[in-house]
């Protein structure tokens, strides 16, 4: 069956003429909004309790479906309003949409509170890779473990051995023993700055990676390019050899004016030379 349906538009010329609204019935229009506000507000938030700083809450999402947990960062300027961190973020939100609840707040966030440190007495314990090879009688006295080879150049290793029988394993006897020392790594924070027309100043650190006792430096420098910038190509090398393992600089002179050097150091153990670190830089003009 049809049915008939009236609609709810204006469509008389008289009301679809555009009407002017008076600066007065727009104040009073806004007072009246202002005080339906009031009316609601009274009734739904001022019998609320304040909330503090740090209060956890539950936080009414814009669609209503759930709520979201938050910290109150504290209260606006606003009436019944007050800043609250959600999930890092920091929104206003009135005192309606906020519940308060017995919850722990996310340690995550920090809410401007100071915490006293704790002193506690700290305990390192050094950790160690045990690695664990079962050997036969007959291979026991010139037995050489694979991992032996893997070691760390100059490093103290804790070797236990154990006898193991049917009826169980025996005793340990332990020994620490240090592996044999290799060439080192490169030198560390190499610098190379200019001083003069005629020095320049080489800085480093020692080796991150020693491998050994690190007894001194191997420095050698050439000129590569020329006062006017040419290429030279038959320049000697000058070495200088520091027998100082504590040496953390040298000045290099009797250099060319405005000349590209290249510079290179090394640092040396009793078994070689390590890593060579190369630099370059130009002098000054004269």
């Amino acid at each position: 069956m049809a049915r008939r349906t009236k609609t709810l538009l204006p469509i008389s010329d008289t009301l679809l003429k555009p009407s002017v609204i008076e600066p007065s019935e727009v104040t009073k229009r806004l007072s009246h909004y202002r005080q339906q506000s009031k009316k609601y507000y009274d009734r739904t938030a001022k019998p609320l309790p304040n909330l503090q700083k740090g209060d956890v809450v539950r936080v009414t999402d814009i669609k209503g479906k759930y709520m979201k947990k938050g910290t109150v960062i504290n209260e606006t300027s606003y009436p019944r309003s007050y800043m609250v961190n959600i999930n890092g973020r920091n929104y206003r939100r009135n005192r309606r949409h906020l519940l308060k609840v017995k919850e722990e707040p996310d340690s995550e966030h920090e809410y401007d509170t100071i915490v006293e440190p704790i002193n506690q007495q700290e305990t390192i314990v050094e950790q160690t890779n045990w690695q664990e090879t079962i050997v036969k009688p007959s291979q026991v006295t010139d037995h050489q473990d694979d991992h032996e080879r893997q070691h760390e150049p100059y490093s103290e290793y804790i070797v236990t051995v154990n006898a193991v029988t049917n009826g169980g394993i025996g005793s340990a006897e332990g020994k620490v023993n240090r592996t044999e020392q290799s060439t080192p790594g490169k030198p560390g924070n190499v610098q190379l700055e200019r001083i003069s027309s005629t020095e320049l100043y080489l800085t480093w650190t020692s080796p991150s990676d020693p491998n050994g006792v690190i007894i001194g430096y191997r420095i050698v420098w050439s000129i590569l390019r020329d006062d006017k910038n040419m290429s030279v190509s038959n320049s000697v090398s000058k070495t200088e050899i520091i027998n100082n393992g504590n040496a953390a600089s040298f000045r290099i002179d009797k250099l060319e004016p405005y000349s590209v050097y290249s510079v290179s150091l090394n640092a040396m153990t009793s078994v070689g030379n390590g890593t060579i670190v190369t630099l370059a830089a130009r002098t000054n003009e004269s």
